[in-house]
């Protein structure tokens, strides 16, 4: 977000101009992604190329030569003398949608590159098995490790959009479980329960959160063992056509992961949902604010960051976006009551969060 704020203030962007400038870009992520590949698709590369093309001559581009081919290439798409659908493959055109996704999202750097490298070993390995190449065995599944809020279901769904481009999965949705609805109450309830489940998910993503809690309840007569043994004969079973993901707190998924030498083997891959920092925090809160068609003012931003710093600091909000979705509730409660003491408000004052409106936390 620094990045692109740096970009905006060079080139003097309004912020019409920015909405403007994202859209064509998500127009033309097919090109994008064909000329810099997976990892260059990350918004401040793309704000540079789009700047360079619709505000600079060329003359005024200070790239290297491959890059100003690209800003050439780009500016000569936007002017409509090079067509789009040249650069346009269905299913990579789906792949880089989702990516242009991923890097939407605030912060998350480490899982941004961790799914981008997964799509770029996905691909190849899918490629390899085209051309009757011997691939070595890899394993789909999945371990998301962080605390809450951190975006672990978001870009489980992410991933489905992804692996569904790719054809690993047939349908790429994601079915959401837990603890209660994998447990069964009595002998022989309990594998039922993980195979319906498991077929809600078939040809998509079983995503399990707080997965470490199938194994830790500390009750009489539990069925935590059951359900695991039972999970990872289905993993096993249909690996080509489904893929886990446990998800749950650092310590806890550690725990859970060792606790059982067939949970070991069968996750591979996994993925760190770091805390976000206080910035990202409000990062998301005005991503919202703007979502909804609102305005902050810069009373109430200042306001905001004083509290935020004020109470939180460099400490951990555990609860992270989700601690921000239910300020932005409290925030929007707080505007209706002010705006009710007013008789007839105008249109910039339903859609203006003001300091009065920021709680006190």
């Amino acid at each position: 977000m620094e990045a692109v704020t740096k970009q905006v203030l060079k080139y003097n962007l309004t912020n019409n101009q920015v909405d403007d400038i994202f859209k064509i870009m998500r127009q033309n992520i097919s090109f994008f992604e064909k000329q810099v590949g997976y990892f260059g698709l990350d918004l401040s590369n793309m704000l540079q190329y789009s700047n360079d093309a619709m505000f600079l001559e060329e003359k005024e581009w200070s790239g290297s030569k491959n890059r100003n081919r690209i800003t050439k290439e780009y500016q000569e798409i936007l002017r409509g003398t090079i067509n789009i659908n040249d650069f346009k493959k269905e299913e990579d055109e789906k792949i880089s949608d989702a990516i242009y996704e991923l890097e939407m999202l605030i912060g998350l750097r480490n899982i941004k590159d961790e799914i981008k490298a997964l799509t770029a070993l996905a691909k190849i390995r899918k490629k390899k098995i085209e051309l009757g190449l011997p691939v070595t065995p890899s394993s789909l599944h999945m371990v998301f490790v962080g605390n809450p809020g951190t975006g672990k279901t978001t870009v489980a769904r992410l991933v489905g959009q992804i692996y569904k481009s790719l054809n690993l999965l047939e349908n790429g949705h994601v079915v959401e479980t837990s603890r209660k609805d994998l447990i069964g109450q009595y002998i022989g309830h309990t594998a039922p329960l993980v195979e319906k489940k498991f077929k809600e998910a078939d040809g998509g993503i079983l995503f399990i959160d707080e997965a470490y809690s199938l194994t830790t309840y500390a009750g009489t007569n539990d069925f935590g063992s059951e359900a695991v043994q039972t999970l990872l004969k289905l993993m096993e079973d249909n690996r080509e056509r489904t893929i886990v993901i446990v998800a749950g707190y650092p310590n806890e998924m550690k725990t859970f992961i060792n606790s059982n030498p067939g949970l070991q083997s069968r996750f591979s891959t996994y993925i760190f949902f770091e805390d976000y920092t206080t910035p990202d925090l409000i990062e998301i809160l005005k991503f919202m604010i703007g979502k909804d068609e609102h305005t902050i003012s810069d009373a109430a931003l200042v306001k905001l960051q004083y509290l935020m710093e004020e109470k939180y600091g460099e400490k951990e909000v555990n609860s992270n976006a989700r601690f921000i979705r239910n300020l932005y509730e409290q925030i929007l409660k707080n505007q209706a009551l002010q705006l009710t003491k007013i008789q007839n408000p105008t249109r910039l004052e339903l859609q203006t969060i003001i300091d009065n409106d920021i709680p006190e936390m």
